[in-house]
């Protein structure tokens, strides 16, 4: 039979605690993106809303503002998609976490209980954790990749 001291117990309880740690600093940055890309769609419709009321009450447009008016609905589109990956991988990250506690727990029965079922449950609740940040940061780099774009829909309306 295995035994540890109640330090050693604790100290191994706590391993995954660092992986939670790590998710945390993700979060603040995908909770921060995500916040700017609300806060963006809200000002670009509230802009939309103002040249619709034109188009609305049959008042001219010039062709700047309906070439504007054009690039807001295709900026807010990607927008929404954006927002739409930054939000599942903040779920894939928050899901993540919720793993790597019930690790920490797992471990904690495993003490208590010493058996081959607990013994192995610790180890997959941290895979499943390590899966979940893998996915989480996947969603966050395809959505890198697609933030250029709504810059390129912004300088084309400008030309």
């Amino acid at each position: 039979m295995f035994t540890m001291s109640a330090v050693e117990i604790i100290q191994t309880i706590l391993a995954p605690a660092i992986m939670i740690s790590s998710c945390g600093l993700i979060l603040l940055g995908l909770q921060n993106r995500y916040s700017n890309i609300v806060t963006r769609i809200r000002s670009l419709n509230d802009e939309r809303r103002r040249l619709q009321k034109k188009i609305t009450f049959n008042q001219d447009m010039e062709y700047s503002e309906s070439i504007r008016f054009h690039s807001i609905r295709q900026q807010i589109y990607e927008l929404s998609d954006r927002a739409l990956l930054i939000r599942n991988a903040i779920f894939f990250e928050i899901l993540a976490v919720l793993f790597f506690v019930l690790a920490c727990l797992l471990i904690g029965i495993y003490f208590v209980f010493e058996n081959p079922i607990t013994q192995i449950l610790p180890l997959i609740s941290f895979l499943l954790g390590m899966i979940s940040v893998f996915t989480g940061l996947i969603f966050f780099g395809i959505e890198i990749l697609r933030a250029y774009k709504v810059v390129q829909l912004e300088i084309i309306a400008e030309e």
